[in-house]
């Protein structure tokens, strides 16, 4: 997916950092994966956040014509998700 300005772009860098400064949760897996050595995916849910906010600005950046149903978008954003921990798993694998 692409942004049509920098302002997009960092817009869904922005969102993908906020998420650590304000996640509680994911703000506790990365002290406990720096100090006790675990190994929490802290990069999970922030960046389905920057995916989220790019697939929406591409959805935003389209012709009303040409922009998918609600219904479709969602499936065609899980089947991003799915397709993103399937190579996660494939990469961890190598």
């Amino acid at each position: 997916m692409s942004t049509e300005n920098i302002d997009q772009a960092i817009g869904a860098v922005g969102a993908h950092e906020g998420f650590y400064a304000t996640n509680p949760q994911n703000i506790n897996q990365k002290i406990e994966n720096e100090n006790y050595g675990t190994n929490h995916d802290i990069e999970r849910e922030a960046d389905k956040i920057e995916r989220e906010v790019l697939f929406e600005q591409f959805i935003n950046n389209m012709s009303p014509i040409n922009r998918p149903d609600i219904n479709m978008r969602d499936r065609i954003l899980n089947s991003f998700h799915e397709n993103q921990m399937y190579l996660r798993i494939i990469q961890k694998q190598k």
